[in-house]
């Protein structure tokens, strides 16, 4: 099929102002795109104050019944974003306690032992914890002993065993706090049955022997030193043997977001999501800026393909106009013939 040459100016011409149509529009899509952008920078420099681009270091106290440890974590300042690494100390343990209450046969109460600031008292106090720390000695990280009260019937002792554990990637902290309480209970059976003339301190067999504060997990540990609103998006995980709580953008983390070129930002209350770079220029076929598309060349090959498609329509019209117009003298010249 042979067009005219009016047919063919006729096309360029169309295919001209549409494609400058198409690139006008390409050209206010991408000025609109970066004028909202620069609206949204000039708000955003606004409302944020200098501080907001430095990194602040603070103190978190977590406060034991032996001790207080101090935990040093590190955290931008920033109302929608946190780093992704929150440190525990470097001695990573934890400590808890076990509540015990025995009976001493071969003493006898007195009145001055409620008073703990008498001499007996600090007599028999100093006596009663070298004693038991002898005692305790094997016991599954035994630190200290505590006396909680003292009173009459020989003489009773409530006291605390203090306890520490390090956080391990082999061994849980609530294994070792029961292997803990289980050590305890043996020696004060052993304690009960070894009572001569001889002894020091001799204890019956009914004693009392419960968990006190327990230690604190690491998955706690993670929930008290991360903000609100960013603490389920945080794990605790073992870097280097050291315990560490993780933030979702971390990539020892099991529910790490891999954000390719892109920036993973963990937003408050509803977790980690990945900042894309060159989002004026570019489109991304997923949330974590994958498959990246110049949007200027969508633009061009969008314009491409709709000239193809008007080229095609307007061909196909002429097509159609021409057949129409050849047909009508034949049946004219058919009835013609006939008559």
């Amino acid at each position: 099929m042979k067009l005219s040459s009016m047919t063919v100016m006729l096309l360029v011409a169309m295919i001209g102002n549409n494609t400058a149509t198409l690139t006008t529009t390409a050209q206010l899509s991408l000025s609109t795109k970066e004028a909202t952008i620069i609206a949204q920078t000039t708000t955003e420099a606004t409302n944020t104050t200098p501080a907001s681009n430095t990194a602040s270091t603070s103190t978190t106290n977590i406060t034991t019944a032996s001790n207080t440890e101090n935990i040093k974590t590190t955290s931008t300042s920033s109302l929608t974003t946190t780093t992704s690494n929150i440190r525990t100390p470097s001695y990573n343990g934890t400590t808890a306690s076990l509540n015990v209450v025995l009976r001493i046969t071969n003493m006898v109460f007195t009145e001055d032992l409620k008073d703990n600031t008498s001499e007996e008292y600090k007599k028999f106090e100093n006596d009663f914890k070298r004693h038991m720390s002898i005692v305790y000695l094997s016991v599954a990280g035994f630190e200290d002993v505590k006396i909680l009260s003292i009173s009459a019937g020989s003489i009773i002792v409530h006291h605390e065993v203090i306890v520490r554990f390090l956080y391990n990637h082999g061994v849980t902290i609530a294994d070792q706090f029961k292997e803990a309480l289980e050590d305890v209970k043996e020696n004060m059976v052993e304690l009960s049955k070894n009572c001569d003339a001889n002894s020091e301190m001799c204890i019956d067999d009914h004693f009392a022997v419960i968990a006190g504060m327990e230690p604190i997990s690491p998955e706690e540990l993670c929930r008290q030193n991360v903000e609100e609103g960013f603490q389920d998006f945080f794990t605790p995980e073992f870097e280097n043997g050291i315990l560490i709580c993780v933030s979702h953008c971390g990539e020892i983390s099991p529910h790490f977001k891999d954000c390719h070129e892109g920036t993973c930002q963990i937003e408050k209350w509803s977790g980690p999501r990945c900042s894309c770079p060159g989002g004026d220029r570019y489109l991304y076929t997923d949330n974590q800026c994958g498959g990246r598309i110049l949007k200027l060349g969508l633009f061009i090959g969008g314009g491409v393909v709709l000239g193809v498609l008007v080229i095609i329509t307007i061909t196909v019209g002429i097509c159609l106009y021409r057949a129409k117009s050849q047909k009508a003298p034949r049946n004219e010249l058919f009835y013609e013939t006939i008559e």
